[in-house]
């Protein structure tokens, strides 16, 4: 029972990324500019991440839409990780 469990586990994170991956990609169909990383796409994308790192635990998340670092954050332990 236990291994079918863990399988079942696993098809289900296998089909949440599979699906993440399909809305990004139409994410980025929508809004992406061809060769520019710079455009809409990775505004939205830097966006997402600092939300994913909320998430799963961070604290103290800085994201920034200027030049320098975009995402600040600081981890359980009270590590700067930038």
């Amino acid at each position: 029972m236990d291994l079918w469990i863990s399988f079942l586990v696993a098809f289900c994170i296998f089909v949440m990324k599979m699906e993440t991956l399909n809305l990004l990609k139409k994410l980025q169909k929508k809004f992406g500019v061809k060769g520019r990383p710079s455009g809409p796409f990775g505004k939205i994308v830097q966006k997402l991440l600092a939300l994913s790192f909320h998430e799963i635990g961070f604290t103290d998340i800085v994201e920034r839409a200027v030049q320098g670092v975009d995402i600040d954050v600081t981890g359980a332990l009270n590590q700067n990780l930038h």
